[in-house]
């Protein structure tokens, strides 16, 4: 054994010796089937792996809205989102909280608009692909919650008869009051639709491109290891975590990585001011009620279709206190997290669901979610994942 001889070893020596040199080397020198093996992807796992995409998905013109998709209200749709001439003091547009360089999010815990709100600002990357919007899904139009913040007190706390005359008064807006739906709508509110509706086609144009972890998943499918080679491998074992003993794809599934449904996950529904938010409850309740809703009468929808789930609704009890499930895409640049922008940053969402305290959960209903009770390295592993998404 040439190799043993060079170290000081003979064949002579007692086996014991060549034994505990050999055990040493292994320690030293792991293989690459031992550090891989925990990265390993079994076809079940690269089954439910490959349900996260493709990215990005493809989607059909918002019925709800005639000008998706026109290239016209998209332009115009651009200029007022930047526009804070649109707010009551003439200081607020709705890039003011949805920041372009921060994900169209603003990296403070709750917006501030007008006044101090109480909700964290969501991102509006892959908006589209929603069907419910805002933390409590207060509204099913893009549109609607476009109009809700333009007249929220909080946010940008517009008068719709002083928003509407601005508009008819700026050189910028021409092409907008010149269109026929403008000039055929004599109420103000159906103006300030319409100004909804040019928003909702812009925001529909912000969709994420391809992450690290699309770029996996693709190699992964067409078994191109060179390209996978680049995917880290605490990436990899964070997602065999995630789709494993975190089973967080039961709520963060599909290319989205969200059900865009609602859910407890243990969180205080109290706000900044010791006020009780209802979420989901009042979501509800607020799509039932509102004009700017699929179930209202500016739905441009005439199949009925896009309003079936909003007329399904039912109003449970356990809906009090349940938050959406938000997109995972592009989390790493959206803290803080949290409808009230509790947790900082992934660690500390890690660590809440690590620890989660169950008495926090409804009593009633099914609880989705447990302690995953994970070490330092799983944590860092999971963290790792999310990151690259």
């Amino acid at each position: 054994m040439p190799y043993l001889k060079h170290h000081g070893f003979s064949e002579e020596r007692p086996l014991i010796q060549t034994l505990l040199f050999l055990t040493l080397l292994v320690l030293i020198y792991p293989s690459n089937a031992v550090s891989n093996e925990s990265t390993h992807l079994s076809h079940s796992e690269i089954n439910t792996i490959s349900r996260f995409g493709p990215w990005p998905l493809t989607s059909d013109k918002d019925k709800t809205n005639k000008y998706s998709e026109n290239a016209l209200a998209q332009t115009l749709g651009k200029t007022l989102f930047f526009d804070s001439n649109l707010s009551a003091k003439k200081g607020v547009s709705c890039a003011s909280c949805h920041q372009p360089n921060h994900a169209f999010t603003d990296q403070i815990p709750v917006a501030i608009g007008l006044k101090l709100g109480s909700r964290n600002t969501p991102s509006l990357l892959n908006v589209r692909f929603k069907h419910w919007y805002g933390w409590g899904g207060d509204i099913d139009t893009l549109w609607g919650a476009s109009i809700r913040a333009i007249i929220n007190p909080k946010e940008m706390g517009a008068n719709t008869k002083d928003l509407v005359t601005y508009l008819e008064k700026s050189p910028s807006y021409q092409s907008l009051t010149e269109l026929a739906d403008w000039k055929n709508t004599s109420s103000e509110q159906g103006k300030l639709v319409l100004v909804g509706k040019m928003l909702a086609a812009y925001q529909e144009q912000l969709i994420s491109p391809p992450s690290a972890f699309d770029q996996f998943r693709q190699a992964l499918l067409n078994k191109n290891t060179t390209q996978m080679a680049k995917y880290g491998q605490a990436e990899r074992r964070g997602l065999k975590l995630f789709i494993g003993k975190g089973n967080c794809h039961f709520c963060h599934m599909g290319p989205n990585f969200s059900n865009g449904e609602f859910g407890d996950i243990g969180m205080p529904y109290f706000d900044h001011q010791g006020k009780i938010d209802k979420g989901r409850y009042a979501g509800i309740k607020n799509i039932k009620s509102s004009p700017f809703s699929s179930l209202g009468r500016y739905n441009d929808d005439n199949t009925g279709e896009s309003k079936v789930l909003a007329q399904h609704l039912v109003l449970k009890h356990r809906n009090f206190g349940e938050f959406m499930v938000p997109s995972l895409r592009n989390i790493k640049a959206t803290a803080p997290y949290m409808h009230q922008g509790s947790l900082r940053n992934l660690a500390q969402v890690i660590e809440h669901y690590s620890e989660l305290d169950e008495e926090r959960l409804h009593s009633d209903g099914v609880a989705i979610v447990k302690p995953l009770k994970l070490s330092s390295k799983e944590k860092s592993d999971l963290k790792a994942f999310l990151e690259s998404l």
